[in-house]
């Protein structure tokens, strides 16, 4: 009885809030894109390769795509699960305290959620109440104390990750400004100086919030783009230099060269992941968009 009351409080209390929430401005597409965009396999690849070729060369990273590619489907089909199951923004720190609670609690959640289900007319409501840390029951303090350490952990990646991000375009930028002035030369403050522009520059953007789901629609699509004509642009280029031998096989799929200064090739191997694995960043990016689709959308749409 005392569970019942609390989930019948749960969802009066979503309803209260209903129109305090936050303006759902996105879909589908938008979600894609934001995921697309943060993961970018391509742009993470190069722009790190400089630590691939060094730590292995060529076969290094393509058997280190493969090996991350696997990993990474295997994350995304768990992540996908528990996204469709319990939507959350917060993620990993509200599965693992669901994780946490009794399996009898969870019955009796379930069969509390079918017997209302019916006096509930918004169904985002109902799974809004019972997917938030307020419908927690049983769970101890270090229970919560795990949650708390998973999402700081998780927040923690969100940080470095920016960091990464903003530093690889800021090093992308004045590449392409050194390529096109010969006579330019890099100095430390300069790449410091575009960093901090672009964090600026993406935190105005975060805070003026109504452009972002067709901002995040281009970007997939110039994202796609970009990557056919680097593409086609390599080929090209590549085919029009008649001077310089072609690579062999060999020295692409089986020679490893390690450049590191580590004596172990496996510590080289190890380190030289960082730049396929880097590829595979950021898949979780739209499981912590549920509050702008709306929990049972984000049901729909991540399953």
């Amino acid at each position: 009885m005392k569970e019942k009351e609390s989930f019948e409080l749960s969802v009066s209390k979503s309803y209260t809030d209903e129109n305090n929430s936050i303006k759902k401005n996105f879909n589908w597409q938008s979600l894609l894109g934001i995921a697309f965009s943060l993961t970018n396999s391509w742009l993470g690849i190069s722009s790190a390769l400089a630590t691939g070729i060094s730590s292995g060369g060529p076969m290094l990273i393509i058997y280190g795509l493969v090996i991350g590619f696997v990993f990474a489907l295997m994350y995304a089909f768990t992540l996908s699960s528990f996204a469709k199951i319990l939507p959350n923004s917060n993620g990993p720190s509200y599965w693992v305290l669901r994780l946490c609670e009794d399996s009898n609690d969870f019955e009796s959640d379930k069969s509390i959620l079918v017997s209302n289900e019916e006096d509930v007319l918004d169904e985002d409501s109902v799974v809004r109440a019972k997917c938030t840390v307020e419908s927690l029951e049983n769970v101890t303090r270090f229970q919560r104390n795990i949650g708390l350490v998973t999402g700081l952990l998780n927040y923690s990646g969100a940080i470095f990750t920016t960091a990464s991000v903003c530093s690889s375009l800021s090093l992308n930028m004045l590449g392409m400004y050194a390529a096109s002035h010969p006579g330019y030369e890099l100095e430390k403050w300069h790449t410091f100086v575009t960093f901090q522009c672009l964090n600026i520059l993406i935190f105005l953007g975060n805070i003026w919030s109504k452009p972002l789901p067709s901002i995040l629609k281009a970007g997939l699509y110039l994202s796609i783009l970009t990557f056919l004509l680097t593409f086609l642009i390599s080929l090209v280029s590549r085919s029009e230099n008649t001077q310089a031998q072609w690579p062999s096989s060999s020295s692409i799929f089986v020679q490893f060269d390690n450049n590191t200064g580590w004596k172990s090739s496996g510590v080289a191997f190890i380190v030289g992941l960082i730049n396929p694995l880097w590829a595979f960043v950021g898949i979780d990016s739209a499981t912590h968009m549920t509050d702008e689709v709306g929990h049972n959308k984000a049901r729909t749409i991540e399953s």
